[in-house]
């Protein structure tokens, strides 16, 4: 799996959370091989119905600076960051980010739906849309003769070269991802949805590179599949995948791509399969099982990546 990037969200929310979970852990995580760690954004974050209880949510760029610091070359990244703070706030904390970790940062954005955290700093719900694209367009000319015209300079800026993935399927997020950013990350997406994505994304290119395809995949591992649910609401995250994908399902399984459950074998078909369709970055998300987390991310890395 070469040519797959395999990243690994980071257990900064809810009951789970803990600093030695999110610190003491990070570098086994970059001596396992996994690529990167990759945070959430939410202000007021409330669990989603199929996610453990808690309300505790540790700020992603605080998170990625503490894991930066402890780590020598694991990358990190946002998936997604929510404009929920005026642009120029974003690209402050994303060009000091760079500066502390140069070379191993990936920013998502996204236009976000948690209607709580636009309400909790008074920013009307559909003024998201253009608040992203101006976080996005400074930070890709955060240190240009344009930013300087609109406010003072930012330094440390982004670099030009900063790797941005936006979250998103709707015909408005490829949009603005192919004007401004390098890749589409997407999250429990199936394999049809994600192809039928990469195509759509593709044809609104034109001449331009496409976007690369990235996405957040549940991933529920076990002894094998059945033990893998052997917990699971399945109602529930159905549920949650049928809306996602906007098609109903009769069972997890059905979801491919979305979700990864079974054995390290069965995950890594999953792997695999997502990689046939043209994804080159897999964020493993274990929010399901994340009081196991250091188990199952020692468990995948040394059977996946070594």
């Amino acid at each position: 799996m070469a040519e797959l990037e395999v990243g690994v969200l980071l257990p900064h929310f809810g009951d789970d959370a803990s600093v030695a979970r999110i610190l003491g852990h990070t570098p086994v995580l970059e001596r396992l091989g996994y690529r990167s760690a990759w945070v959430r954004d939410n202000l007021a974050y409330a669990p989603h119905a199929f996610e453990p209880p808690g309300r505790r949510f540790v700020d992603p760029f605080v998170t990625l600076s503490a894991v930066a610091a402890v780590t020598a070359s694991l990358g990190v990244g946002t998936a997604v960051t929510i404009p929920f703070r005026p642009p120029a706030v974003t690209a402050a904390l994303v060009g000091s980010l760079c500066w502390l970790a140069p070379g191993r940062v990936q920013i998502g954005m996204g236009f976000g739906s948690p209607r709580p955290a636009f309400a909790a700093v008074g920013i009307d719900f559909p003024d998201r849309y253009a608040l992203c694209d101006r976080t996005l367009a400074l930070l890709r000319d955060s240190g240009g003769p344009d930013a300087e015209a609109a406010g003072p300079p930012i330094d440390p800026a982004p670099p030009r070269d900063l790797p941005l993935w936006f979250g998103g399927a709707s015909d408005r997020s490829l949009r603005s991802a192919v004007r401004w950013c390098d890749g589409l990350l997407l999250a429990r997406a199936d394999l049809t949805t994600i192809t039928s994505t990469r195509d759509r994304a593709a044809a609104m290119s034109g001449d331009r590179r496409p976007p690369r395809m990235g996405t957040v995949a549940l991933v529920l591992p076990g002894r094998s599949y059945e033990d893998a649910l052997r917990d699971v609401d399945e109602s529930q995250l159905l549920a949650e995948l049928s809306r996602v994908n906007r098609r109903d399902y009769t069972a997890v399984r059905e979801a491919q791509g979305a979700v990864l459950a079974g054995s390290p074998d069965d995950i890594a078909a999953g792997l695999d399969a997502l990689a046939g369709v043209g994804v080159e970055l897999v964020v493993v998300d274990l929010r399901m099982t994340m009081g196991r987390f250091e188990e199952w991310t020692a468990v995948l890395g040394e059977r996946l990546l070594a």
